[in-house]
């Protein structure tokens, strides 16, 4: 779940998980179970990650359990009570296995060992009794049907993965502001964590969203909402939801589709999307959704997210690679000119920028590719030279590298996918921008080769001030805020700079004496404790303040001041008010 006020920032919210102890009385300690192996026909070996699940002959009987067949291809359902069930097992582009029915007795063990055909690359036929949701084109309910169930079988496989805790690894998350229009990356942050897997992100369940929707607004806060495996499988969700078959085009060879839509008596804002399968295998590959009912505002169409999801050799399934965007408002301050002592402003919330986060997962026996790909290319600076000693990486990945005398670089043994390219070098990073950045669509077994060149002065400003070059005498100044006590930089404050030009009038007669310009201009400190000030006046004392909750300048202020044409960056130190 995602949430932001117009005032603030991005805020991610988890909830805490209470574990309750039980006592357990003798009836529990009962247990019946279902065991076997999963092989395949033709070679006879064992079918590891087959979905194994064991269902009560009758819906009012009981809950489904499902499991996943292990390295050796063995499984193991315990059943919570003596009773009629039948057991299910699918295996990716395979039909689906459903036994007999059968009476499961107090305490027993039964065995039952499955034999699933091999993969034949040609989609399975499904009952299309076994989905029964809003389609858009009745003619395609019965592929409709058939693509549900492989697409299932995944969620369902990562659903497993996570509650069984099958696999322990590192992902790599990041965080950064794009440009609503191109998403060019004005900032980002990164990091590391290992140990077990946990979900990407948190969301509602599919019930509680249904009823108050993907995105609302409680007061100041918007929350957005997420729809991971475990809304896409719910059945508030299909009933909420109409689909289509989608063929894939562009940038989407070698996929078919599962498009989804908000029903059109649905009122509430609501995703839309598609499920992207391997038109070979009929593995789910990706999903991928947008907002509807978005208010409207420049890269309204790109607020939305990607989940992806990678098999392991276990057979687990994990949700490998995931981005979400949504919008970050501002509370931008027009300067205007009076002759008064403090300046009068126009505060108006607007779209600021869009928020992404996503990350990447890397663990031991993680398919992220079949053959590796590469990207080279080489660095240079605005005047076209070689640029030495830039860092390369590649954005939400550990991969990076150091450019060579020759500005050159090479990245090995990387995964299949479209990524962003991000050049780094302290000489910018202190204007809180990127050498250059490119999107690079790395193909397997492919090596692909880039140019990134340095912006020229004049579109360097222009990025830096969002494509508004401040007047011939005036000039740009960056201010890297730092707490006067722990000396760390505070980001998201409020912060006021404040000017006034030469007093004119006559001294004999004081009360006629005004500036003969008055200015300000408001901002807010980004993740790095940074905040940057286009257009200011050259050459006159430019006067630095937190701003209170109040809005009110803070006791302490800074006095600093910019040439005219001038590119400056000073550092300020204040406590947050």
């Amino acid at each position: 779940m995602y949430v932001h006020d117009a005032r603030n920032y991005l805020m991610i919210s988890r909830f805490a998980v209470a574990v309750l102890a039980a006592v357990i009385s003798p009836a529990l300690v009962q247990s019946q179970i279902v065991r076997g192996t999963i092989t395949e026909r033709a070679s006879g070996e064992p079918i590891p990650g087959a979905l194994v699940t064991l269902e009560p002959a009758s819906a009012l009987e009981g809950s489904a359990l499902s499991v996943l067949s292990s390295v050796q291809g063995e499984y193991a359902l315990r059943a919570a009570a003596a009773g009629r069930y039948r057991v299910s097992a699918k295996r990716i582009g395979v039909a689906r296995y459903v036994s007999e029915v059968f009476e499961l007795g107090v305490s027993e063990t039964r065995r039952l060992d499955i034999v699933l055909e091999a993969v034949m690359h040609r989609l399975p036929e499904v009952r299309v009794v076994d989905l029964d949701v809003c389609v858009n084109d009745e003619s395609q309910r019965q592929q409709i049907a058939a693509l549900w169930d492989e697409a299932r079988t995944v969620l369902t496989a990562a659903e497993i993965s996570l509650r069984d805790r099958l696999f322990e690894g590192t992902v790599t998350r990041y965080v950064r502001g794009l440009h609503p229009r191109n998403l060019r990356v004005l900032e980002e942050s990164w990091g590391e964590r290992k140990g077990v897997m946990d979900r990407p992100f948190v969301s509602l369940g599919g019930d509680s969203l249904s009823r108050v929707g993907f995105r609302r607004q409680v007061g100041e806060y918007e929350y957005y909402y997420a729809p991971d495996a475990e809304v896409l499988l719910s059945r508030a969700f299909l009933r909420d939801h109409c689909y289509s078959v989608v063929e894939g085009g562009r940038g989407r060879g070698g996929l078919i589709g599962i498009g989804f839509q908000p029903r059109p008596s649905r009122k509430l804002p609501d995703v839309e999307g598609t499920l992207w399968l391997d038109r070979g295998t009929f593995e789910l590959r990706f999903a991928e959704f947008r907002y509807t009912k978005l208010p409207d505002f420049e890269g309204a169409d790109r607020v939305g997210g990607e989940v992806h999801f990678g098999k392991l050799a276990n057979g687990a399934w994990v949700t490998s690679r995931w981005f979400l965007r949504i919008p970050q408002y501002a509370r931008p301050i027009a300067p205007v000119d009076a002759y008064s002592s403090i300046p009068s402003v126009i505060v108006r919330p607007t779209m600021h920028r869009l928020q992404e986060e996503g990350g990447m997962v890397f663990t031991t026996g993680l398919r992220l590719f079949t053959r590796p790909a590469t990207i080279t290319g080489v660095v240079l600076d605005s005047a076209g030279r070689p640029f030495p000693g830039t860092t390369i990486r590649l954005s939400g990945t550990p991969f990076a590298t150091v450019s060579g005398s020759r500005g050159e670089f090479r990245i090995d043994s990387l995964p299949g996918s479209r990524l962003a390219l991000l050049v780094e070098h302290p000489t910018h990073a202190q204007f809180g921008m990127l050498v250059g950045e490119e999107a690079v669509e790395l193909r397997e077994g492919v090596v692909t080769n880039v140019t990134i060149s340095a912006p020229k002065i004049t579109e360097f400003i222009e990025r830096l001030c969002e494509e508004k070059l401040p007047k011939d005498d005036n000039g740009i100044l960056r201010v890297l805020v730092i707490d006067s006590v722990t000396s760390r930089p505070l980001p998201n404050l409020r912060v006021w700079l404040r000017w006034s030009g030469r007093y004119t009038g006559s001294m004999a007669r004081p009360e006629t004496l005004r500036p003969s310009r008055v200015g300000g201009t408001e901002g807010t400190t980004d993740a790095n404790g940074a905040v940057t000030f286009c257009d200011v006046p050259g050459d006159v004392t430019l006067v630095f303040s937190a701003l209170r909750p109040d809005a009110r300048p803070a006791a302490d202020s800074t006095d600093l001041r910019v040439a005219r044409r001038e590119l400056k960056v000073s550092t300020v130190k204040t406590r947050r008010p």
